[in-house]
């Protein structure tokens, strides 16, 4: 009898190191004087119906950001941050290309658009992460913009108007936001495979992510999130109301933290208002998006 009781002890206390030891610390752990670099390729699709006619919009942006590690607090990260390529392409089936831009490429573009845009390379910008992934400040994006405005040399009536439409981009606030959908993944605690946690975002696009620890194989995690989401942004002439879904596939070095790569597919529908047509506009969305950590 006192054998089996033993028996039955050992046994529990070998399942609870057992349970222990297959739970994983899912947060950062950066260090100072790291740098590191992501890759970013996105691919959107919005078609509106108008009186009979498909409006097709494609847009294709790229660029690679550096980070780079200053300081540890208790609790997060303080971080530098650059743009150190960027591209983007519009187009319409209706109009044609609406805007291209190629910091590697200026020949693509036309001048004003060219400098405008190579204002934003190499300027640092500073941030602060939480070790979860959560921006809770990004500093120097208001110089950013007086300096891509600047860049174009116009009268400053004119650059008052331009850096209007550049805030919703590259203010601080829109630079955390666009940030945060890349590192705000994890839990901050220990999660065994399988086992799930939420995560919040709020900006143009609101998002509460459902995310599941699928496997961990060495230092690699494998992470899946789905997420229902709402997006919504207005300018002079457009306002856009849609919601959808989003799921993303993702694994990170769990050394660091950093996703090794990320993909991002999303569907939205809803409508678009056009200011000067004053007429609601049946609008589909569908956009995937791509992160990869540099690693030569």
């Amino acid at each position: 009898m006192l054998k089996r009781q033993l028996f039955f002890c050992l046994l529990g206390v070998l399942t609870c190191i057992t349970a222990t030891y297959s739970q994983t610390l899912l947060e950062y752990s950066l260090k100072p004087g790291q740098i590191y670099k992501i890759k970013q390729v996105a691919k959107q699709q919005m078609e509106q119906k108008i009186e009979g006619t498909t409006h097709e919009i494609s847009n294709e942006l790229g660029g690679i950001f550096q980070f780079k590690i200053e300081e540890k607090l208790a609790s997060s990260y303080k971080i530098e941050m650059q743009f150190l390529e960027f591209k983007m392409k519009s187009t319409s089936n209706l109009q044609g290309v609406l805007m291209e831009v190629d910091t590697k490429n200026p020949s693509v573009s036309d001048e004003m658009t060219t400098k405008i845009f190579g204002a934003l390379i190499g300027t640092p910008l500073q941030m602060e992460m939480t070790t979860a992934g959560k921006i809770t400040s990004v500093t120097g994006g208001d110089a950013l913009i007086d300096k891509m405005a600047a860049a174009t040399g116009l009268d400053e009536a004119t650059q008052e108007i331009m850096k209007g439409s550049l805030r919703k981009e590259f203010s601080s606030e829109g630079l955390a936001q666009s940030f945060e959908q890349m590192t705000f993944i994890y839990p901050g605690q220990k999660k065994a495979q399988g086992e799930q946690w939420n995560t919040q975002f709020n900006g143009k696009i609101n998002a509460d992510n459902l995310w599941t620890l699928e496997k961990v194989s060495g230092k690699i995690a494998s992470i899946t999130g789905t997420a229902e989401i709402t997006m919504q942004n207005q300018d002079a002439n457009l306002i856009l109301e849609l919601t959808g879904n989003q799921e993303i596939a993702l694994e990170s070095d769990l050394n660091s933290g950093f996703l090794t790569k990320m993909m991002v597919q999303g569907t939205g529908e809803g409508k678009s208002i056009m200011a000067s047509m004053g007429m609601e506009i049946p609008t589909t969305l569908t956009q995937t998006i791509t992160y990869e950590l540099i690693t030569d």
